[in-house]
């Protein structure tokens, strides 16, 4: 009876298997996302910074956005090569140097690589709210390409986090506003990584065509192992294995790195499978079990596990396909993957009923309906969680959606303010272009009426010096008619003796009226025009005497020598020789300057 219970249960394990084969596809479910989320590296070998880098770094050494840009370098190398710890201390760079420049493009660069690291850590609360954060940021920015390409990178991050929480009406809408991005940017390899997103979107949304068809137009322009290994896998859900395995095998001929070969090799291997093949599909999953540090993504690694027990089984290999299965199952408890322990269970179960080792069937069937009550749990749990935190995303989002509003009511006040101060500013400016010019007119109508006066002045000052010259010289006429008079006088007393007292009287009356009149008249008249010109020369020449004093304003007066001789009762050379003293006393070495341009600064 306990045979035939065991017979039974093997049946039904094996039907529940060959119905439910698509378990054995998990790698395959698993690739589908792994374009969302980069996978976890931490026992990869020490990554060392490219010479060209270390360059870079050292050629910008000081606190500004060179130094940023160079940091970025960096960075994204690193997340190229999955090296989330490493990148730490750099992104910590960044936002201190955000902080001294306060500079929103800084701080938007770490908020998104804070959300690329806790994504790549499949923590994917805290990479949406840090990515959310970033892109909240990034739209106040100005519109150039280096903020947009900041922008439609966040919007593909995002698009990976929303898928990997099944939240992929969310992940759709940030993948085409990353597409609607690069139509500007014209960016290639992004717009088929937004594309290749699309496809996976398509793909968990039960749309496999749409999925294959947007695939397949990408590969018009590239053969990128990303595009292969998804159509791949929508070939595997739709049991078209043959297909399945043409792109897988495509996938394997265009592998990027190490780290994509254990899995094209599984798909590989399921596909034949899939085919009955099972010496192939042993081969391939051989090859994927000894892949160099195979373990490092665990999930994978114990797939191919599972299924290369499944293969061994196919193949009548049971002992085999019974160690694969306890070997897989332990290690799935090990690292807490229920699934797995349950699906080995059922590779054990199959591989002890063809040993008829009955007696650990029983133990084998308590702990498959003990894991399996735990599954539906762990589902229900896991639902709820799930549940749980697309409702602390939907927060997230609010709480952002309030800081977008917030800092763009910021920077529209901060806009208006430096509106009012540029205004402010202009009209300081047009207030101060309009006192300068009116001061400025003033002044000019000021030197204007200054010059103005000044030339009243010299005129008045011109005609007071014809004036004085024109006395002068009818002084002078008078002087001579009085002289002439006094001559002939002096004849008619030399020839009659008749009152020639009264004569000679007559005659000494009028010498002296001819010698004082004529100097008191000019000093007189000299000093009403010229208040200054005694007083100046003294100051600068104080040994002049009244004489010297008064030659010089006959001089500046511009009178000839024959006309000074005259005035003063003297002879021409004596006039001459007097001319040459003042210059003595007034040091005038020079012979090409005259008297009369020497005064004339007086």
């Amino acid at each position: 009876m306990l045979i035939k219970s065991t017979i039974a249960i093997y049946d039904i394990a094996n039907l529940f298997l060959m119905q439910h084969f698509k378990v054995l596809n998990i790698t395959v479910l698993v690739s589908l996302l792994t374009f969302f989320c980069y996978q976890d590296s931490s026992q990869a070998a020490v990554f060392m910074l490219p010479d060209s880098l270390a360059t870079l770094l050292q050629q910008n050494n000081k606190s500004d956005m060179a130094r940023v840009y160079a940091l970025k370098k960096v960075v994204d190398v690193l997340l190229k090569e999955e090296k989330y710890e490493e990148i730490l201390p750099f992104i910590k760079e960044i936002s201190e140097l955000s902080d001294n420049l306060n500079d929103n493009y800084s701080k938007a660069l770490v908020h998104y690589y804070h959300g690329i690291y806790y994504c790549g850590k499949s923590k994917n609360k805290e990479a949406i709210q840090y990515l959310l954060s970033a892109q909240n940021i990034a739209i106040i920015l100005c519109d150039n390409p280096s903020n947009k390409h900041l922008l439609l990178r966040i919007h593909k991050s995002l698009s990976s986090c929303y898928g990997k929480c099944n939240m992929l009406p969310e992940a759709y809408q940030h993948v085409i506003k990353g597409l609607e991005i690069n139509k500007s940017l014209g960016f290639t390899d992004e717009e088929y990584g937004l594309r290749n997103n699309l496809g996976v979107i398509y793909s968990l949304m039960n749309e496999p065509e749409s999925a294959i068809n947007l695939y397949k137009s990408i590969l018009k322009d590239t053969l990128a192992f990303d595009v292969l290994f998804n159509i791949g896998g929508v070939y595997s859900e739709l049991h078209n294995h043959d297909s399945a395995l043409l792109y897988f095998n495509l996938a394997y001929k265009n592998i990027r790195s190490s780290h994509d070969l254990p899995k094209v090799l599984d798909g590989i291997g399921i596909s034949y499978l899939n085919k009955k093949d099972y010496k192939m599909g042993e081969m391939y999953l051989k090859k994927a079990l000894s892949v160099p540090n195979v373990d490092t993504n665990m999930e994978c690694y114990l797939n191919i596990m599972m299924n290369y027990a499944e293969v061994k089984f196919d193949l009548h290999k049971y002992d085999s396909a019974l160690i694969l299965s306890r070997s897989c199952k332990a290690k799935a408890k090990k690292y807490g993957f229920l699934t797995y322990q349950i699906n080995c269970l059922w590779i054990e179960l199959r591989a002890l009923g063809k040993l008829q080792l009955f007696d650990d069937i029983m133990p084998c069937l308590y702990e498959y309906d003990e894991l399996n009550d735990s599954l539906y749990k762990i589902k229900d749990i896991n639902l709820v969680n799930q549940l749980i935190l697309q409702k602390e995303i939907k927060e997230i989002e609010e709480r952002t959606k309030l800081d977008l509003m917030k800092h763009q009511m910021m920077a529209e006040i901060k806009s208006k303010k430096q509106l009012i101060l540029l205004c402010f500013i202009i009209l300081i400016f047009v207030l101060a272009t309009i006192i300068v010019s009116l001061l400025l007119n003033k002044k000019n109508i000021v030197l204007k009426n200054k010059k103005i006066h000044e030339q009243l002045l010299s005129n008045t000052l011109d005609l007071r010096n014809r004036e004085l010259a024109s006395k002068v010289l009818l002084q002078l006429q008078k002087k001579e008619l009085i002289d002439e008079i006094i001559k002939k006088l002096e004849v008619y007393t030399s020839n009659s003796s008749k009152s020639t007292e009264s004569i000679d009287t007559l005659i000494h009356s009028l010498k002296q009226t001819s010698k004082s009149n004529l100097r008191k008249d000019f000093d007189y008249y000299f000093v009403q025009i010229q208040p200054d010109f005694y007083n100046k020369l003294l100051v600068d020449f104080p040994s002049l005497t009244q004489y010297e004093l008064r030659l010089c304003a006959f001089i500046k007066l511009n009178l000839s020598s024959k006309d000074i001789a005259a005035i003063n009762n003297l002879s021409l050379e004596s006039v001459k020789s007097a001319r040459k003293r003042l210059r003595k006393t007034l040091d005038i070495t020079n012979l090409d300057d005259t008297l009369t341009s020497f005064l004339s600064k007086y």
